[in-house]
């Protein structure tokens, strides 16, 4: 990565107005009708987050898998990012490099977070069914759902499973009346529960919703 770093001729980036403009350095050699992506960044080992995240409603079973990280200089960026598409590698156990995802940002200034999906848990499994739905009265009714999560890594996680209290919005108010693990709400109708697996281990996640209209 070092050698690669030191190859490639430096992309010139500075501010024009509202934008930000990079110019390409060095040569490159595009072939009739030939469509051709090249590299503004080298490539640069950076430290990241890895985070599970279920959302049951928007994606079904998958658990995906995000990685998110800091524009700064301090983790070796630091640097305003365009929009464009972000590949992210991870070396083996041998030091090869292997691919493992790849998804767009959008303009990224210094100190910015960013967040980039690369693909969803192989290892990972969920599923979410309403156990218990009772119409209480003309302007109320109450559900108890149950998310089955089941981990085959042999190394403990942690997922964010995103719920949606979404049932005749906006016109209904909620109220949450039990809940096996704790959750914090994200949004006016929608809340985030951290559930931890150990390696091997199912854990059921479940909670009951009041809603008024």
């Amino acid at each position: 990565m070092k050698a690669m770093a030191e190859a490639a001729a430096p992309i010139r980036e500075k501010e024009f107005f509202e934008y930000h403009l990079y110019t390409v350095t060095r040569k490159t050699t595009i072939k009739n009708n030939q469509v051709k992506q090249i590299s503004l960044f080298p490539s640069t080992c950076i430290p990241v987050q890895k985070q599970y995240v279920l959302d049951a409603l928007l994606w079904g079973k998958a658990v995906r898998v995000y990685l998110k990280f800091e524009n700064r200089k301090e983790v070796g960026l630091g640097q305003p990012l365009p929009a464009g598409k972000l590949r992210a590698y991870k070396a083996d156990t041998d030091g090869a490099l292997v691919f493992v995802g790849e998804d767009r940002i959008d303009h990224t200034p210094v100190g910015e977070k960013v967040k980039v999906h690369v693909g969803n848990a192989f290892d990972l499994k969920a599923e979410r069914k309403v156990v218990h739905s009772q119409k209480i009265g003309s302007a109320s009714l109450e559900q108890s759902i149950e998310i089955s999560l089941r981990n085959h890594k042999k190394e403990a996680v942690k997922i964010a499973v995103v719920e949606h209290l979404s049932y005749r919005a906006p016109a209904s108010n909620w109220k949450i009346t039990s809940n096996s693990h704790p959750f914090k709400q994200k949004d006016d109708r929608t809340i985030e529960f951290t559930v931890m697996l150990k390696p091997d281990e199912e854990v059921a996640l479940t909670y009951t919703v009041q809603y008024t209209w």
